[in-house]
């Protein structure tokens, strides 16, 4: 019964999904729409979270997406316009990513850490994290793909971990059908296919929830959108304003991809249409959005603008005060030794993209030739001066001085100019001379350009594997709180052998699955001290002979789980 209402929900959640995209093709491409679509559901979600109307919002946008389509059935509207590679493309992958993803569950750190235990807490309480969620950690990170998450998650009934994977794989996915309207004929119809599964594959995994992925793909959309529409766009200027909110509230960072967005946008416009007048409200918004969460993470959270990598200034001149000015030095020679080497696919990518323009040039191809390569190579350099500021103002020093998760930061801007040169490629070859040796031409030089996004974001085809979590930690710390009826809020002491050393993996899961009010995590060279007073449970974690003494003085010889008292309702 189950799988049937959830079949059911699925349906009337893609019949709603196609109104709201139906009514947004009367301004743009069909293709286009679910992008659009998503960042204002996204958007909308983000802000009235923060008014503490998630649930509301969500069934509201639910419903306005099942009148529009019921319109749209009224007036018999051509279902036409869903014939389309972009569509199948976004079909086709639900589909897939349904069979692969059902049934999954979380096991990174970051998503115990952050990225699932804050989509876990909108899902579970129908709100923002606050002061009362003990384990958030960082306070002030922007809950703009959970938000997306949670209408997904809510209109089918469902907040299952694999469901909110589903939820974010299809929004990278509903953002990717952006790349189909530049390509023309099969051939391209599948150069855009490969460039776009080479985009979801290039960085983060579909079983996790960090947004390293999402970022580049939302403002890649974005700029696709921009450049599509090309002089039309000072009519449309309006759309940006989804794309900018949803960015920022994705993560801080997503405030340099508005920039991005933005000054594509103004190279595009006619230059009567780059008065203040015309800039003030698209540039307003974003930041009013920025200005508001910060106010609001300052009301719900005691010293959340204090909380790790915030940015408020009082936070940033802290972490700037406690590192020297050697520091700085081997902040700064770290970042450059990662950036100029020959080994950084970006030099590559750059390369072509100049002998790219100057053939364009050349041979007089299109109003603009180049334009979109030079918002490419801007975007890399800026992004890079960004994440060398994220590093100094932001980080730890330790986290400073390793790079800490820089090969994701780095994958991120690889993504972001790969899609933008491919975009180009297409653009600079459709706009050849229909002669012979130019039908031979294209497929040449998109099939370089397809090599050189390989190479530059080194798709992984595992990510198209189902799970197997089978003997993984969590999922036998999930066979032990069900066998032996764990409850959560509870104080927990949790044995483990004296060689483990996981960076804190233990105590994020423990933090994500029971949300203890109290726990240690305790070596088995401590247990002549351990005290269990004031524990609910002890959990051996791991088996040694010492650990084995210890639970058979607690009366658990053949059990690894003693519960001593239970937790007190909250």
């Amino acid at each position: 019964m189950k799988e049937i209402l959830f079949s059911l929900r699925m349906l009337l959640l893609l019949f709603s999904l196609y109104g709201c995209i139906r009514f947004l093709s009367r301004y743009f491409r069909i293709e286009f729409c679910f992008g659009i679509c998503f960042s204002l559901v996204g958007s909308t979600l983000f802000l009235a979270g923060m008014l503490n109307l998630l649930r509301e919002a969500a069934w509201a946008i639910f419903l306005l997406g099942l009148f529009l389509a019921g319109r749209s059935v009224k007036q018999k509207q051509s279902a036409r316009v869903l014939l389309c590679p972009g569509v199948a493309f976004f079909l086709g992958m639900g589909v897939v990513l349904l069979f692969l993803l059902r049934g999954s569950i979380f096991t990174g750190y970051d998503n115990f850490s952050h990225w699932g235990l804050v989509a876990k807490i909108l899902t579970r309480f129908d709100r923002f994290p606050n002061f009362s969620d003990r384990n958030v950690m960082f306070d002030s990170y922007p809950l703009g793909s959970a938000s997306f998450i949670y209408f997904i998650s809510e209109i089918l009934g469902n907040s299952s971990e694999w469901v909110m994977m589903y939820a974010q794989a299809m929004l990278m996915v509903g953002m990717l059908v952006s790349l189909f309207p530049f390509a023309r004929g099969w051939l391209q119809s599948l150069a855009a296919l490969v460039c776009a599964l080479f985009l979801l594959c290039g960085n983060n995994s579909f079983f996790d929830l960090l947004v390293d992925s999402l970022l580049p793909i939302v403002a890649l959309s974005g700029l696709a959108v921009c450049t599509y529409e090309g002089d039309k766009l000072s009519e449309k200027l309006w759309v940006l304003i989804p794309y900018s909110v949803f960015l920022v509230s994705i993560k801080n960072s997503g405030a340099l991809f508005v920039v991005f967005l933005l000054g594509c946008a103004w190279l595009l416009l006619p230059e009567k249409r780059r008065s203040l007048k015309t800039w003030l409200p698209l540039l307003a918004v974003p930041v009013a959005v920025l200005f508001l969460w910060q106010k609001h993470v300052s009301m719900v959270f005691v010293e959340g603008l204090m909380s790790k990598h915030s940015m408020s200034p009082r936070y940033l001149y802290n972490m700037l005060e406690r590192k020297t000015l050697a520091d700085l030095g081997s902040i700064i020679a770290a970042m450059a030794k990662a950036v100029f080497t020959l080994t950084n696919p970006a030099l590559w990518m750059l390369l072509f993209g100049l002998l790219l323009y100057l053939a364009a040039r050349r041979l007089e191809l299109g109003k603009r030739p180049g334009q979109l390569l030079l918002v490419a190579a801007v975007s890399y350099v800026c992004y890079q001066i960004g994440t060398l500021g994220t590093y100094i103002l932001s980080m730890p020093l330790d986290e400073a001085l390793r790079l800490a998760s820089y090969s994701r930061y780095h994958q991120s801007i690889l993504m972001f100019t790969a899609g933008l040169f491919f975009l180009e490629t297409l653009t600079v070859v459709n706009a050849l001379p229909e002669v012979r040796w130019s039908k031979m031409l294209r497929p040449a030089v998109t099939a370089v350009m397809l090599v050189l996004c390989f190479q530059s974001i080194h798709p992984h085809s595992g990510f198209f594997h189902r799970q197997n979590s089978v003997g993984s930690e969590r999922a036998k710390f999930d066979n032990l709180m069900e066998e032996y009826n764990i409850k959560a809020d509870g104080t927990y002491l949790i044995l483990v052998q004296d060689e483990r050393n996981d960076y804190g993996y233990l105590d994020h899961m423990t933090m994500y699955l029971l949300n203890p009010r109290q726990f240690l995590v305790l070596k088995e060279s401590q247990l002549e001290t351990a005290q269990t007073d004031g524990f609910n449970y002890v959990i051996a974690f791991e088996q040694s002979e010492e650990i084995d003494a210890f639970m058979a003085e607690l009366g658990a010889e053949d059990r690894p789980v003693v519960c001593l008292s239970l937790p007190e309702d909250n």
